[in-house]
Formats: C-alpha cells, sequence, structure tokens
C-alpha cells in the first residue's frame, strides 16, 4: 500500500507521475 503524503509531497509526486505520464503519450 502507498503510505498516505503530506499534500505538498503527493502534489510533487503526483505532478511528476503526469508529466511521465504524457511524455510517454507523446
Amino acid at each position: 500500500m502507498i503510505k498516505i503524503l503530506k499534500t505538498a509531497e503527493f502534489d510533487e509526486w503526483f505532478e511528476k507521475l503526469r508529466i511521465k505520464e504524457q511524455a510517454q503519450v507523446e
């Protein structure tokens, strides 16, 4: 299970993940 992170940490991780996915799509 993924540990619950602080909002700031989660936002940073999510943004990196989203950018990574976008790079794969393009």
